[in-house]
């Protein structure tokens, strides 16, 4: 009888630390990357962070995720820190703040959703789940169901086509909401989140300007870029096979600072527009497959893309 209350008292400790300690057993889920594989979410250049997926997961509706693409597909990506296990997803696509935003913006009509256990599965493009959905224009949580539960830790959502916003070409999604029998799985701390998306975004511009050698518009020039950012321009001469210093271009340095892209043209430092394009096979490498800067000088048409020499 000893042994026993003694059992018991060892279980009834252990019991209240774990109550005391906030231990659950429920599940949490934590992004710890997000990417449009087109590099098109909406003023990423200006606002960081402002339109980036993980408004999707805050349960506030005033806050969304935008695509600025001018066609209606895109992917989206998402890492977690650690596998969910999830039976059901539920979209509330469009802007749902008020009835004139949600008809102003594309709302998304069919897409895909794939789930990969692990991120190497991802990589070798071998998926628990492909589900295709068509969504019904309405300004409310629509539900996706699996035929099953499904442990992952990388989800991903191609949008292939849109309901036509009346005003805007953003495409635009406010919430996603991942369940397991009937339960939700929050978000573990969504202002950390954010702030750690933000933080990618600066790791994903200075990956990809990492000193090297770069090809520039399809073949226009090649540039050498220094561990500052300043560049050396050189040009192809056909006739005898040599590259030669180019100084035509005004552009003379490229860096990220705060998590967004600027450039010295003709003197002067701008804050500059840019689309990011991301290998597939490279995700959450740093290394991507091409930067494209816009209006460089605040010129319209004035734009470069960079691509790095292998």
């Amino acid at each position: 009888m000893k042994i026993r209350h003694g059992i018991a008292l060892v279980i009834c400790i252990v019991v209240s630390l774990m109550i005391m300690r906030g231990y659950t057993q429920e599940q949490y889920f934590n992004v710890i990357y997000a990417c449009e594989t087109l590099g098109g979410i909406l003023e990423e250049w200006k606002s960081p962070g402002k339109y980036s997926p993980i408004n999707m997961f805050d349960d506030d509706i005033r806050t969304c995720f935008a695509s600025r693409n001018n066609t209606d597909d895109f992917t989206l990506i998402l890492q977690l820190e650690t596998p969910i296990t999830c039976d059901e997803v539920q979209v509330l696509g469009g802007v749902a703040l008020n009835d004139d935003l949600y008809m102003k913006n594309n709302r998304p009509k069919e897409l895909t959703i794939w789930l990969y256990e692990t991120y190497e599965a991802l990589i070798k493009d071998k998926e628990a789940l492909e589900k295709e959905v068509i969504l019904e224009d309405k300004r409310e949580y629509q539900s996706i169901r699996f035929d099953k539960p499904y442990t992952f830790e990388m989800f991903s959502v191609q949008v292939l086509e849109t309901y036509k916003g009346t005003q805007y070409n953003d495409t635009c999604i406010t919430e996603l909401k991942f369940f397991n029998k009937g339960k939700e799985i929050k978000a573990k701390d969504i202002d950390k989140m954010k702030k750690h998306y933000i933080k990618v975004v600066g790791e994903r511009l200075r990956g990809f300007l990492k000193p090297g050698l770069y090809d520039v518009s399809e073949g226009l020039c090649e540039a050498i870029i220094d561990s500052k950012g300043y560049i050396k321009w050189r040009n192809f001469n056909n006739a005898d096979g040599k590259y030669y210093k180019d100084a035509t271009i005004l552009l003379t340095r490229i860096f990220e600072k705060d998590s967004r892209l600027y450039v010295e043209y003709n003197g002067k430092v701008y804050l500059t527009k840019y689309i990011l394009r991301f290998y597939p096979e490279q995700f959450h490498r740093g290394f991507t497959a091409n930067l494209s800067v816009r209006n460089i000088g605040g010129i319209e048409k004035n734009n470069l893309s960079f691509m790095k020499r292998k």
